[in-house]
């Protein structure tokens, strides 16, 4: 076993790990360390496939959570596993108190929490060694670090290390739109790479953006680590913004219709939504109506 890399990182930076992962579609496990919490990130061919930790919430926790299993079936299985030597979640199959479909998504979903959850460390040491670690595991991932870096940049809290970082940017150009096609964005991240293509001008950017300052500097953050856009005019190129998929999905069943024709078309559509939603809240609840709305999206 070999360290390919390693070094510290200040919360903005997995998404450089991950970035790297992904377009060098390396093989090999990423451990995170940050006090008492250890996380083992499983990857293949560029692609996560297996997720451990330690002191970072356990199955049991996230069951309960979800209120999949309650107390009592807790204690339950933790009595059978312990007589039995099984481990937890095969004792939740066993005594019937879940299901297998159930049991298999939850395993899934929980580990795909655990890997957001690094989205909300603070600072942390990592190291990424070329063994492909727990290969005897059965229930895997086959999660997309693109489309991670999208979900966990949501979650991030840096503001004022964010501010730092992008304090010199003066200019925003699209770079590669095309990375976009089968990712899943929101219609307010479009919204942001549309205000790029036409405004290119940073402050009017963030000026004209209809989401908060620092939600709008996220994703051009974001958008710069993933190279779909880039600062150097020298790069810059003609690139056409998709129409999103799940927008043209949501359209198709409501209409019949085939698609949206354009980016703009199915940004009106939304806009106007947004509009009558906002008037209705605003007339009957009053000026807390843009913070709920707000929070709805997020």
């Amino acid at each position: 076993t070999r360290i390919v890399f390693s070094g510290k990182f200040e919360h903005e930076g997995f998404l450089d790990i991950l970035h790297r992962i992904s377009c060098d579609k390396m093989n090999g496990t990423l451990i995170i360390s940050s006090g008492e919490k250890k996380i083992h990130i499983v990857v293949k061919k560029g692609t996560i496939s297996f997720v451990h930790a330690l002191n970072n919430g356990t199955l049991s926790d996230y069951l309960q959570d979800q209120q999949i299993i309650d107390t009592a079936d807790y204690e339950k299985a933790i009595a059978y596993a312990k007589q039995k030597d099984k481990r937890f979640g095969r004792s939740l199959l066993e005594l019937g108190l879940i299901d297998t479909d159930t049991f298999w998504k939850s395993v899934q979903e929980h580990l795909k929490e655990t890997v957001l959850s690094v989205f909300r460390i603070k600072s942390a040491d990592f190291e990424f060694i070329s063994q492909v670690m727990f290969e005897d595991e059965n229930i895997t991932l086959d999660l997309d670090i693109d489309q991670l870096m999208i979900e966990g940049s949501r979650l991030r809290d840096d503001r004022n290390l964010l501010e730092e970082k992008l304090s010199a940017t003066e200019t925003l150009f699209p770079l590669d739109y095309a990375k976009l096609d089968n990712l899943q964005l929101k219609p307010y991240e479009f919204h942001v790479l549309e205000l790029i293509k036409r405004e290119k001008n940073f402050s009017s950017i963030i000026e004209k953006s209809d989401i908060l300052r620092f939600d709008t500097m996220k994703l051009i953050d974001l958008f710069l680590i993933m190279k779909i856009i880039t600062n150097n005019e020298e790069n810059i190129q003609e690139t056409e913004l998709p129409v999103p998929k799940k927008v043209v999905m949501e359209k198709e069943k409501m209409s019949g219709a085939a698609s949206f024709v354009s980016f703009a078309e199915a940004l009106s559509y939304y806009n106007n939504k947004y509009e009558l939603i906002y008037k209705v809240f605003s007339k009957e609840i009053g000026p807390i109506a843009l913070s709920i709305l707000q929070k709805s999206i997020h």
